[in-house]
């Protein structure tokens, strides 16, 4: 998903080179000539003029044109909604995951949309997303899912460990980008907050990356464990 993403973004450049590549500038009237072959009109929705056929060469602008709308439609409509800067590089399914739970209340024990507790949402979202089962509770899932990175090398997916009480792992979260991760607050529901944020600063414990990612889950013929 990560690399249709990217790969989505990285035609615009091609699309505008193509369109503008047979007459770089606008041409003035007595310079109309040097400009002889008329490029195809490329409407607000992406069609390209109806007065004459399209040609392979119009149809796959078109295709890629309305791809590559459609990637940054998505991107901007999230980015706005969960408040983080996406790039377009993000796992639209995850974005999507998270967002079927944003605001979902709290409730220990809970493993539903009704309520839901910090440990089963990460479980949750990681089973729809990238199909791995995860342990549970907050410290196996520490102790025996991940593989600890740190804080500066975490990346989209990895696993947060926070000591909220006590001396022991009580909390998890799911790192997104920016300091930006996702979890059950006990006040807020399923929410997205920042890990510089002084509370969770002070409380976090440690991240980690998890063992079983979907190529080692071919390998090990999908059971995860």
């Amino acid at each position: 998903m990560i690399g249709r993403s990217s790969a989505a973004l990285a035609a615009l450049p091609a699309v505008v080179l193509i369109i503008v590549s047979s007459c770089a500038t606008v041409p003035t009237q007595s310079e109309t000539a040097g400009c002889a072959t008329p490029l195809p009109s490329i409407a607000a929705t992406g069609a390209v003029s109806p007065d004459k056929p399209r040609s392979p060469a119009d149809e796959a602008i078109v295709r890629t044109f309305d791809q590559v709308i459609g990637e940054l439609d998505f991107f901007v409509a999230y980015s706005e909604r969960l408040g983080i800067p996406l790039t377009g590089a993000e796992n639209k399914a995850l974005i999507l995951a998270i967002d079927e739970w944003l605001g979902a209340r709290y409730r220990y024990g809970g493993c539903s949309k009704a309520g839901v507790d910090c440990s089963c949402l990460i479980k949750s979202i990681y089973e729809t997303v990238y199909g791995i089962q995860l342990n549970r509770n907050s410290r196996d899932m520490f102790y025996e899912d991940v593989i600890p990175v740190e804080p500066e090398d975490l990346r989209e997916g990895d696993i947060l460990t926070f000591k909220i009480r006590g001396n022991r792992i009580s909390h998890v979260g799911l790192y997104l980008r920016d300091d930006k991760f996702v979890h059950a607050s006990l006040s807020e529901g399923v929410t997205i907050d920042d890990l510089t944020n002084p509370y969770f600063q002070k409380r976090f414990f440690a991240g980690g990356r998890v063992k079983w990612t979907p190529a080692r889950l071919s390998m090990d013929g999908g059971r995860g464990r």
